[in-house]
């Protein structure tokens, strides 16, 4: 008697469900990497949105320098507004000022309230 060669349905059946269950590995590590995309793009923009403040306040006078809240700020290629807080210290002796801005915010679909990004300088007069 011959053997048959080829495969059985049992053979096919566990090599089917390991590659359902790669498959399945698969699209969740592509989902984690997708959403973890995106907030690197939006972390990317904040940290731009506090580079941008920093810049402007370096061509204000001393004495102008204020402590400011901005929001929301939005940018045409993101689907989240930002919100833009300045903190300036000054020192008035040592014409000094400690210049702090954090760019937040946060995703319409949940997760976590708000994420923040934080730059700090310091001026002199």
């Amino acid at each position: 008697m011959g053997r048959n060669r080829g495969f059985s349905l049992l053979e096919l059946l566990i090599a089917l469900g390991i590659l359902t269950v790669a498959f399945a590995a698969l699209a969740q590590l592509s989902a984690a990497a997708m959403k973890a995309d995106r907030h690197n793009r939006h972390k990317t923009a904040a940290l731009h949105l506090a580079q941008e403040k920093l810049e402007i306040l370096k061509g204000i006078p001393f004495d102008e320098l204020t402590s400011e809240w901005e929001g929301p700020l939005t940018l045409e290629t993101f689907s989240v507004s930002f919100d833009r807080e300045t903190t300036v210290n000054k020192d008035p002796q040592r014409r000094l000022a400690e210049v702090t801005v954090r760019v937040y915010w946060s995703y319409p679909s949940g997760g976590p309230s708000r994420f923040r990004v934080e730059l700090s300088t310091r001026l002199a007069a």
